[in-house]
């Protein structure tokens, strides 16, 4: 009996360790890989390829993990416009992007300017070491949300 419990706490527990929420420690991690470390910590999380990116002034790598209607995308950019190392990451859960914003204002980082943009509300936060955007809105009819983190220079 006290194995079939085990099973089935494993059976409850293992979806939401699948699709588990980074953290804004796990994005500051991922912002000093380079593409090649990038790749394998995606696999390992349970993220699949999804693209490059690669233009003129644009190179990326994006992975996306799907589970239900819960769909994550992470873009780790080796160049992107003028601003370098550049970590994107989408969710479609807005208790998630709470939980990162929640994090972002515990971490020290100070909200210099929130603007619309595109019929969606951007904040901005800066500390010594870090650039953060983040946005929340309605794309295609559905609640989105994204963090842009930087490195400053």
């Amino acid at each position: 009996m006290k194995k079939a419990k085990f099973y089935f706490l494993i059976l409850l527990i293992f979806p939401f360790y699948l699709n588990a929420q980074l953290t804004i420690n796990d994005i500051k991690m991922i912002l000093k890989m380079d593409l090649d470390k990038f790749e394998t910590y995606a696999y390992n999380n349970g993220y699949k390829f999804k693209g490059m990116q690669e233009t003129e002034r644009v190179f990326g790598i994006t992975f996306k993990k799907d589970y239900g209607l819960d769909t994550k995308y992470i873009t780790l950019y080796e160049k992107y416009f003028n601003d370098g190392k550049t970590l994107t990451y989408q969710l479609s859960k807005k208790s998630e992007y709470l939980n990162l914003k929640k994090q972002i204002e515990l971490s020290g980082f100070k909200l210099i300017r929130i603007f619309n943009f595109d019929d969606s509300l951007v904040r901005e936060y800066k500390n010594a070491s870090y650039k953060v955007t983040l946005i929340s809105g309605i794309f295609n009819g559905l609640e989105t949300y994204e963090l842009t983190m930087k490195l400053n220079y």
